[in-house]
């Protein structure tokens, strides 16, 4: 289990950014396109851009922003950003079960894919979902406390 602070709510598009230790919200961005998910970061993790792992919650409940909660992880999204990687961990709530399917990649990477379209200095590219175990790796690769 996987302990994750959502950060925006599904089905809308004001990206919240909260300071990551603190879990105190800094400041809203409006994107052009709404969440399909709701999206945050895991608690505990640290990317070598000095950022938690995000984290997409697949789930129809409506999970606030503000929260945290614990989810199972049964994915990673990998996600390009200029040549670095950016990958995101999919995971479920405890009490549901999810099949990654292909409606899933093409609802994520339509949503990335619009989203960076104001931004098109910054170039993108959404790969593959990859399986459990290797999410799994990724989040043990990126704890801050490992032993």
């Amino acid at each position: 289990m996987i302990k994750v602070f959502v950060e925006s709510e599904s089905g809308t598009n004001i990206k919240n950014l909260y300071d990551e230790e603190t879990y105190t919200l800094k400041r809203k961005l409006e994107l052009l396109a709404d969440y399909p998910f709701p999206y945050g970061f895991i608690i505990g993790t640290k990317t070598d851009d000095n950022d938690c792992v995000d984290c997409y919650i697949l789930t129809q409940k409506n999970l606030k922003a503000g929260t945290m909660i614990e989810c199972e992880p049964i994915g990673l999204l990998e996600q390009f950003e200029e040549h670095e990687k950016d990958h995101k961990v999919l995971a479920v709530l405890p009490d549901e079960k999810l099949e990654i399917n292909q409606d899933i990649h093409d609802r994520l990477k339509n949503f990335i894919d619009k989203v960076f379209s104001q931004w098109p200095e910054v170039k993108v590219k959404v790969g593959q979902i990859l399986d459990k175990e290797t999410a799994l790796s990724f989040i043990q690769n990126t704890q801050i406390n490992q032993t």
